[in-house]
Parts: structure tokens; sequence; C-alpha cells
């Protein structure tokens, strides 16, 4: 049967209903919200302005009784009389801080609310109040009430003033200066007076207005409301007789699908009688399994399943649905596959007339289960071996730096045969070490100077199968495309989650376009070599929002349903980028599709100190992080790094035999011995357990030619140390040792193709080796960055 048959698809007047019936329903839930809000806009509104007009009272009763208390004043000179008047005058600047705040953009409310009560304004009128002040304050009305109160303020300071001039007046005893000033604070009571009443007349005349308007907007909402009620009531009429002359038709559809699902499914279905015999039997699973439906009716049920655990389960659990008992399950295999069943009570009319049952098929699952299992063990073991390496590689040092002392101190016989075992022993260690860490992949970036061009080219096979069939997939990658300094694998990983994320865009399918280019940037003459290389990611899939756009790089932010994404692989993806000293960028329109824009620097391969291949630039020449951009990236040209040639650990010569070294080594096992071998070896060592200790000996000493620092440290970590030497001493050459892995000392900004790195554990020769490289290569080795952790 055609599977258009089987699941109808609505007419097209039927979705216009249901768009039609859901638009209205958010319109109406709208509109509701709407009278709601209104309702106690107007509310808030109308006890403010009602606060106001009371407020406005007290303020002119307080001005009215401070005119009068400094009038008494002068009559009788009374400091009671001048306490009183200053006391009812701070009710008026009350009010006059609270409007000064509010005023301000970002007003501090437990300010404007100390006005207020100073005021003599009831607390739980104080929101209310502001509410009116700050979101009406252009409202006509309102605001000629606000311009009268702050004149009504500047008069209140003019009355400060003279009162200030009667004081001195009354304290001096001249008459003469008090009899005009008392006739001035007649005058600013009048003009006080006329500020009150108008100010009154204003507020009362603001109140009416907003309250017609209110009423106007409500009745307004109503009607609309009213309209919308209607035609949603005549619409669900229109539904209900629809979906009564069709009620018929899709039970018979539903029938016909419910036929083709159990067909389809991927397991078995099957019923019983009242004796277990199989009275039928569906499903995918049969033809999966090469069983015949009709072979097996008829047949008991145990003759169909068995079970994994108790031979008699089958039989138990049946029997138990035949007693009406709902829920039995049980592990079962046919045909060398697991299934998972269910059993459930078959009734008709409440009484139970058999069994139904449906088996899953768990195979694929389990085995899923089984990788999932094996695959967290193996990470376990990696993060276990990252944690323990630091302090076995210590471990390690001490047992193979000194068992190779004793094999070379001790003549042949059995007591250099047994230091010979404790030698190989620890090698052995170390090679389990390493290959443990290796095994948990702790590593970090290894940079390359690539082609994006090439890079892009090896991944197309798979970035097409996981598009699918529904996606085009095009390529656009301009040939005169520079080098990039990038880790090729995580280039790869960028794109692969950026193409996956413009997959999950386009659910519908699509175009993807993947592209590279050459770029300029602002300011760079036309014709000059671009310095930059941007690589393209389009897709016309649904678009973002500016929202969405504003948060697209944080971590475990995604907008996927549940279960459907962690919210980490743009933010991945960012983080690369920019530890690649690159940018990211994004544009979107929804609706029309996305672009991810990654922009990074051309560059040429700059040869190591000790390979002479193509290396990451050092500190000195590495750009800061990204900064998400939505214009062109304008980045700052990487400057041209140094270019030395390689030297070799071959003889030791001028300054490699006569060297005074500065060791720092929290470790006392590994500074013990580290210090024995370099002095053995002829160097100069003064030693120090940590960092700190370091730094203050080296106050005290003249040249020294090399500083050898262990990486972490309590008190000063390594880096650190280094940091503060150079700015002591510009051309400090300085050898890291460490016992830790990749990823520890790449998240301290150490890594092995910037700095000279001697990883633990080590031999006294490849000590004293890697010591007399580092001290016979031309100028400092290493650029060390202040504040590394």
């Amino acid at each position: 049967m055609p599977q258009s048959s089987l699941f109808p698809r609505r007419s097209p007047v039927s979705n216009v209903s249901r768009r039609w019936l859901f638009g209205l329903a958010a319109v109406l839930l709208s509109l509701m919200a709407v009278v709601v809000l209104l309702a106690a806009v107007g509310s808030t509104a109308q006890s403010g302005v009602r606060a106001y007009v009371g407020g406005e009272g007290l303020w002119s009763k307080a001005q009215k009784d401070a005119i009068l208390h400094l009038k008494r004043y002068i009559e009788t000179g009374s400091e009671n009389d001048w306490i009183a008047y200053g006391r009812e005058l701070d009710v008026t600047l009350g009010d006059s801080v609270a409007r000064v705040e509010l005023e301000r953009p970002e007003a501090d409310m437990s300010v404007v609310a100390r006005g207020f009560v100073t005021g003599r304004n009831a607390p739980e009128d104080v929101s209310a109040m502001a509410m009116v002040f700050r979101n009406f304050r252009h409202i006509g009305y309102i605001d000629r009430a606000i311009t009268i109160w702050t004149n009504a303020d500047m008069e209140i300071d003019k009355l400060r003033q003279t009162a200030d001039r009667i004081r001195a007046a009354v304290l001096a005893g001249d008459n003469v200066t008090i009899v005009p000033l008392s006739a001035e604070l007649d005058a600013a009571n009048i003009r006080l007076t006329g500020f009150e009443r108008d100010f009154s007349q204003t507020l009362g005349e603001g109140a009416r207005w907003l309250q017609g308007v209110l009423l106007a907007l409500t009745a307004a909402v109503v009607a609309v409301l009213l309209i919308i009620m209607v035609a949603l009531g005549r619409l669900t009429l229109g539904r209900v007789r629809a979906n009564d002359i069709a009620a018929a038709e899709k039970l018979r559809a539903s029938e016909a699908r419910l036929r083709l699902l159990l067909g389809h499914l991927p397991g078995i279905v099957w019923t019983t009688d009242e004796r277990l015999t199989i009275t039928s039997l569906s499903g995918e699973g049969l033809t999966r399994l090469g069983i015949d439906e009709s072979s097996m009716v008829g047949r008991p049920v145990r003759a169909l399943l068995e079970a994994d655990v108790e031979p008699e389960a089958v039989s138990v659990a049946h029997r138990s649905a035949l007693d009406g008992i709902a829920g039995g399950s049980y592990s079962a295999h046919v045909a060398e596959r697991s299934f998972h069943v269910n059993v459930e009570p078959l009734t008709r009319d409440k009484r139970v007339i058999g069994v139904i049952g449906i088996g899953l098929d768990q195979t694929d699952r389990l085995e899923l289960e089984a990788r999932v299992e094996r695959s967290t063990r193996l990470e376990s073991i990696g993060r276990l071996a990252g944690g323990v390496a630091h302090d076995f590689n210590n471990l390690l040092t001490a047992i193979t730096g000194y068992s190779d002392l004793l094999v070379s101190a001790l003549p042949d016989g059995d007591e250099r045969h047994d230091a010979e075992e404790i030698r190989r022993a620890a090698r052995r260690a170390a090679d389990l070490t390493g290959q443990l860490l290796a095994f948990g992949r702790r590593s970090v970036l290894k940079p390359e100077v690539v082609s994006p061009n090439a890079v892009i080219n090896e991944m197309r096979n798979m970035v097409q199968r996981l598009m699918g069939d529904e996606i085009d997939l095009e390529f656009d990658l301009d040939p005169a495309t520079p080098l990039v300094l990038a880790d090729p694998g995580q280039l790869e990983q960028v794109i692969l989650n950026l193409a996956v994320n413009a997959r999950d865009a386009m659910p519908d399918g699509g175009r993807l376009l993947i592209g590279t280019r050459a770029v300029r940037m602002d300011g760079e003459r036309p014709g000059a070599v671009p310095t930059r290389v941007a690589i393209s990611v389009t897709d016309t899939g649904v678009g973002m929002d500016e929202a969405t756009r504003a948060r697209i790089f944080e971590p475990f932010y995604t907008t996927k349903d549940q279960g459907k994404g962690t919210g980490l692989g743009l933010s991945t993806a960012y983080g690369i980028v920019g530890q690649s000293g690159g940018s990211i960028r994004v544009t979107s329109e929804l609706g029309v599709g996305t672009t991810f824009t990654i922009t990074l620097a051309a560059s040429n391969p700059v040869r190591s100190l000790t390979t002479g291949r193509g290396r990451m630039p050092l500190a000195w020449d590495r750009p800061s992080d990204p900064v998400l951009v939505v214009a062109e990236p304008a980045l700052p040209a990487l400057p041209t790094p140094p270019t030395v040639e390689p030297v070799t650990a071959a003889e030791p010569v001028g300054l490699a035999d006569r060297a005074t070294i500065l060791l720092a080594e929290d470790e006392p096992a590994v500074r013990s011995l580290v210090e024995h071998v370099l002095r053995t070896a002829g160097f100069t060592v003064i030693a120090a357990i940590d960092g700190r200790e370091a730094l203050d000996s080296a106050q005290d000493m003249g040249s020294i030619d090399l500083l050898l620092t262990d990486v972490m440290m309590p008190r000063l970590n390594g880096p650190d140390l280094a940091a503060a030497l150079r700015e002591q001493r510009p051309d400090q050459r300085v050898l890291f040792m460490s016992g830790f892995t990749d990823d520890v000392l790449g998240e301290r900004g150490i890594t092995s193709p910037d700095f000279e790195l001697l990883a633990k554990p080590f031999t006294p020769d490849e000590l004293v080796a890697r010591v007399r490289l580092v001290l016979a290569a031309p100028g400092p080795v290493v650029a060390v960055q202040s504040g590394v952790a």
C-alpha cells in the first residue's frame, strides 16, 4: 500500500485553519497580557500621582512651617526656633535629593528612597513615585510638574541663603538688615505658594489625562479580545464539525497505519491466547531473523523466545500477564540476537483473553554500551596517567640518574650487574609512562605550516558523508590562498564542527559552501602580499537572530533540543582558532542562512632551534587571544620571528665548559641528582628549593649563564621565575624541566616548540648534553611571559 494513502496529508484548508487557530490564540493571550499590564501600570501610576499630590501637601506644610519658625527666630533669637526651621526645611530638601537622583541615567534607588522618606512620604509609595517620574517624565503634564518642582527647589535654595543672612544678622544684632530680609521671606512664601498651587493643578490634569488614555487603551484591547473570541468560537465549531465528518475515515487510516507500523517494527510483536499459544506474529524482526510467521502461529510462546537467565522466565512473565499483572519483562535471545521483552495483559471488555508481547532488538545498543564502557575505562586510564605523571617522572628521574651514576662508578661484578638491572627497570618504567600518556592522548597543539586548501581537500569525502544526500556540498578554494601556521588535525576539527553545525541548521536539506581566499587588512596598499587567510563555511539553513549570535560561542550554549547537542562544538572551534592566533566571526539572517569566517595569519615556516623544521612562533611573536568580530577582522600582523640556524649538542665549547648554573627544583632527590651531575661535569651550580629562593639567590650572584628550573614549584613557579630574571637580565638563557604531561604544560604556556624543555625522566648524559646545547646556542634561548601559572 503506498505510504501516501496510509499517512494522508492534511488539506491546505486544514493547515490554514490550524495556523489561524494558533495565531488567534497567541494574539488572544498577548492581548490579555496587555490588559493585565495596562491595569498594573495604571494602578501604579495612579498610586504614584496620588503620592505626589499628598507629598506636595507635606512639602507645602513643611516650607510654610520653616518660614514661620524663621520669623519667630527673627523675633526671639531662640536657638530652638532656628533648629525647628532647619528640621522643616530638611523635608523639602529630601524631596529635592530624590528628584535630582531620579534625573540621573542610572538612578540609585536607595538614595531616592531616603530622599522621599525624608520628605515624609510613605515608604510603600516610593516605588510608584519613582516609576511615574522615570516612565512618564517626557509626557507634557508630568514634565511641566517636574519643571515646577525644580523651580520650587531653586526657590528653596534662595530661602536657605536668606535664612543664613538672617541668622548672621540676628547673631550680630543688626536690626537694620533684618527688616528687608523679613520682607524677603514674605515674598518667598508667596512665590512658593504659587509653585505649590501650579504643581497640584498640573498633577491633577496629568492624572485625569493618564486615566483617560489607559481607559481608552483598555477599551480598545477588550474590543479586540471580543472579536478574537468570536472568531475563535466560529473556527472551533467548524473544526468540530469537520472532525466529526472525518472521524470514520481517520479510524480506518489509523488501522492501516498500525498494520504498516507493526509490519515494519524493528522487533517482534505477538499475541497469545489463554493457553499461551501464539495467535499472531508480526514485525520486521521476523524477516531479519528468518522466521516464518505461519510456522510459529499455533505453537507455544516458549518456542519463539529463550530467556537469557532463567528458562522459566518466559512462562512466568506470560502467566503473570494472564493474571492481569502488567509490566512483566525479561531479556531473551532469538537466533543469536538479544531482545528486551515486555508483556502485558490482552483484554477485551475488561476481561483478560491472552497476552500481548513486544520484543525489541537490543543487540546494537548493547554493543554500543560496551564500546562506551571501554572508551570510558580508557579515558580513565589516560586521566590517571596524566595525574600521576609528574610525581612518577620525578621519582624515575632520581632512580634513573642515580642508577646511571652507580653503573659508571662500580667495577664489573655482581653489584654493577644489580645497578644495571635497576637502570633497566627504571627505563622500562619510563617507557611505560610514555606509552600510557600517548594512549591517553594528553597532548597539545602541534602547529605546522600547512595549506588550508590541502587540509580541506583531504576532508572532502568525510564531510560529504556527514552531509548526506539532502545537502549539496560545494567548495570554492582559491589556488592563491597562502599557507598558515596551524595544527592540521585541529584545523580539520574546526571545519568539521562548523560543517556539522551547518548540517543541523538544514533539517530539510540545503547547500553548504566551504571556501578559502587571501585577504588584506584595512590600510594595506593594493597589490601587497596578503597577510591573512579567510576560511568560510556558509549554509542556507534557518539562520540566527541577534540574541543567538551574541551567545553562539559560549560554552554549553545550544539551540538544539535536549540531548541533541552539548553546546561545545562552536566554543571548541572558537578556542582552537584563538589558540592558533586567529579570529572567527559569524554573520547570519533568519530564513537565509549563516556564514562562519575563520581568519588566520599567512605564515612562512621558521626553522626550529634544534630540528630545523617549521615551528610555532616564540612567545615574543605570539598574537593575543582572539576577539569575536562582526566586521572584517583587523588583527595585528605577526612580526617576523628571528631565523636561527640549527645547532647540535656536539663537543662542548667556550661557555659550555665554565658556566654558572642557577638550579631551582622543589623535589629533593631530583635537585640533589642534578646538582651532583652538573658539578661532576665541571659546572658551577647554585641550588635552590623553589623559585622564590632561586630569585633571592640571584640578587647576590654575578653572571648566571643558565637558569635550570622546574616548571611547577611552590611559592614561585618556573615561568614566573624566568620572567623575573629576564627583567633584570634580558639575555638570560633558560632551560625548563618538568614531569607534567603536555596538556598541563600547554595550559601554562609551556610547549616544546616554544621553549627549551627537558622532559622528566632524563639520564645524566641527557641532562649534560641538553645543558651544553642551550649554553652553546647564540642569544637568549627562550622568551618567557610573566604570569604563567
